[in-house]
């Protein structure tokens, strides 16, 4: 199906499947076509999501978002909550969310890069699909 739309994919809650083989992740393939139709992958904190058989850390999580990031770009990423009732996750809530800077700072994310992840790479794709 993505071979077949020319515009830009949004995949909103989904992994890396080579860090954590859940159906609904994306394997490498499928993430280097999201990049190339110049889409975003909303990487999500589901517990199931994020690390079989081990209830996962934010360390774990943040492992998504480098091996994404370093397969296609940050320009590729964004967030996908699940606050909407979804269960075990792990950022509980928006407060939460305070202590990502930190830990993408850490990881060696630029402030720029942080604003793309956090909110531009997403708008851009929605004002693109919505033109």
């Amino acid at each position: 199906a993505i071979d077949e739309y020319q515009g830009p994919i949004l995949v909103t809650h989904a992994n890396a499947r080579s860090i954590c083989d859940h159906p609904r992740n994306l394997s490498d393939s499928q993430l280097k076509s999201l990049a190339e139709s110049g889409g975003v992958i909303g990487l999500n904190q589901v517990s199931d999501f994020v690390k079989k058989d081990k209830k996962p850390d934010l360390d774990d999580f943040l492992n998504h978002v480098d091996y994404v990031a370093s397969l296609i770009g940050v320009q590729h990423i964004a967030l996908g909550s699940d606050f909407d009732g979804a269960d075990h996750v792990v950022l509980p809530g928006v407060d939460a969310y305070a202590r990502l800077e930190n830990c993408f700072l850490q990881r060696g994310f630029s402030r720029q890069e942080m604003e793309m992840i956090f909110n531009n790479n997403v708008e851009r794709v929605l004002r693109q699909i919505l033109k």
